[in-house]
């Protein structure tokens, strides 16, 4: 009995570990998002590779995608359009970064143990590896309820899930 469980275990394993190689991207691990989510490197991103924060204490979200990380303070840096390329008029005075990876750590203390304690925090491990399981995962259970059990109404389960995606979602 205990062997057929863990056969049809590892079978699942199995499956999910061909689907995520095959389909899965790999850039969503390695790279960072800018303040769209959009992923820095890739498409219209792809020659700005680095993830820079502009003002990590004000808002540790807005990061936006660089060629290079800045590596003096003082000049100005702006955010861009959704095309990448064409700079708005929200800009801030950048702060002097080293290299960290496909990020752009600052240098200055404060900033950098923001920044630091931000990407290694459990919500920005499970913004980049899961979140396309759980809303998948979210509407499955959500069609099965209501149209093949018919239960229209199971706000618990609804309550639950949708408090939970804003956890995920909208806090750093």
């Amino acid at each position: 009995m205990w062997i057929f469980v863990f056969v049809i275990l590892n079978l699942g394993l199995a499956v999910t570990a061909y689907l995520s190689i095959t389909n899965g991207d790999l850039n969503r691990l390695i790279n960072g998002y800018d303040f769209r989510t959009v992923l820095c490197g890739v498409g219209n991103y792809a020659d700005k590779p680095y993830l820079y924060f502009i003002d990590p204490v004000a808002d540790i979200n807005i990061g936006i995608c660089v060629q290079n990380c800045p590596s003096t303070t003082g000049d100005t840096i702006c955010l861009y359009k959704k095309d990448g390329i064409t700079p708005t008029s929200f800009c801030y005075v950048q702060m002097q970064t080293t290299y960290n990876g496909r990020y752009c750590y600052p240098v200055e203390p404060i900033n950098h143990a923001i920044v630091d304690t931000f990407l290694n925090s459990f919500y920005n491990s499970v913004r980049r590896t899961v979140t396309d399981f759980l809303i998948v995962n979210f509407f499955l259970y959500s069609f099965y309820t209501n149209n093949v059990l018919g239960q229209r109404n199971n706000s618990i389960w609804n309550c639950t899930c949708h408090c939970y995606f804003l956890i995920v979602f909208n806090t750093p």
